[in-house]
């Protein structure tokens, strides 16, 4: 007996996505992007990764689903200072607007798309 959705072929369709990221002119250099279904679309959220600007889902197991996502990116920018331990001390750089309270939205497609995003924090 099987009882996942790919067993039983109503797995949500997924499409590969790539694309830039950068907020005031600069690349976003270590952060994530994360795609969460809204509206009539049903599905998992999709996670990745954003080095120096890039991110990409290449794997349809775990890529957006087909359909209308809010979309939230953080990223973690060092301050220039230190702890008392002498790590690194960082900061969310993109405003909440673009994450916590996110109003980026985008709408997958089926196939490979490229989905920039630049972002303003004035």
């Amino acid at each position: 007996m099987c009882l996942t959705f790919s067993c039983r072929g109503d797995a949500p369709k997924r499409a590969i996505v790539e694309g830039t990221v950068s907020l005031d002119g600069d690349l976003v250099e270590n952060g994530n992007i994360t795609f969460y279904p809204t509206e009539q679309t049903k599905g998992p959220a999709a996670f990745a990764r954003i080095k120096q600007g890039k991110y990409a889902f290449q794997d349809l197991q775990v890529s957006p689903v087909i359909g209308t996502h809010r979309v939230e990116i953080r990223w973690n920018r060092p301050t220039g200072k230190k702890d008392s331990q002498g790590f690194d001390i960082v900061q969310e750089a993109i405003p909440e607007n673009f994450n916590l309270y996110s109003t980026l939205t985008a709408v997958i497609k089926p196939g490979s798309q490229v989905v920039d995003f630049t972002l303003q924090s004035k």
